[in-house]
């Protein structure tokens, strides 16, 4: 058995734990999927920000939407317009990926809680990295009034993610492992619009 084998198999083995672990959890009260809304239609608007060893680059729109609905192993999956496939179960956000062989399951994006949680996020199917996720106390007034809850999600790459509870994504800040050397990109929430 080879490394690539033996990841696989580890991999495959954690994800099972989780949503084995995930399956066993109570839904907290006040809907932990409000923090990311998933409904076909509904639709993000985000101002990017490209900067190059400190400096504004660029500034652009771009637009997330949810095109679509699955289901994975009984459960319902959403589709978006930049190719991820989420997936809500319980307190628990998955993302489904595929590894290089195919094989697609789930990895954690996102873990509503009262305490810090890490947990590890496979990208690519065989490569991983850990994510942190943290209730704030008080949540950056980047879109809306700012006084509904937040999460940071942040990863082991520089990335950060904020997801406020009615509005889900408002703020993203990409990781040195997905950007260009020396570029960091961030989006910004202009418009949250549910869908009908």
């Amino acid at each position: 058995m080879n490394v690539f084998s033996t990841l696989r198999l580890i991999l495959l083995a954690a994800a099972v734990a989780l949503i084995a672990q995930s399956n066993r959890c109570k839904p907290q009260a006040g809907g932990v999927s409000d923090f990311f809304p998933l409904a076909a239609g509904n639709e993000w608007i985000y101002q990017d920000s490209l900067w190059r060893e400190g400096q504004l680059v660029s500034v652009f729109f771009d637009t997330l939407r949810v095109t679509g609905t699955n289901r994975f192993e009984g459960y319902p999956t959403y589709l978006l317009s930049d190719g991820r496939e989420l997936m809500w179960r319980n307190d628990t956000l998955f993302q489904l990926v595929f590894q290089r062989s195919g094989y697609r399951f789930p990895t954690i994006y996102f873990v509503a809680g009262q305490q810090m949680v890490l947990f590890n996020y496979a990208f690519g199917g065989d490569v991983v990295i850990q994510r942190k996720s943290e209730r704030l106390e008080v949540c950056p007034k980047v879109y809306g009034s700012g006084k509904n809850l937040c999460y940071r999600i942040s990863d082991a790459c520089g990335g950060d993610l904020i997801l406020q509870q009615h509005a889900g994504p408002v703020y993203w800040r990409v990781g040195h492992c997905f950007a260009e050397e020396g570029s960091v990109l961030t989006k910004t929430l202009l418009h949250f619009r549910p869908g009908r």
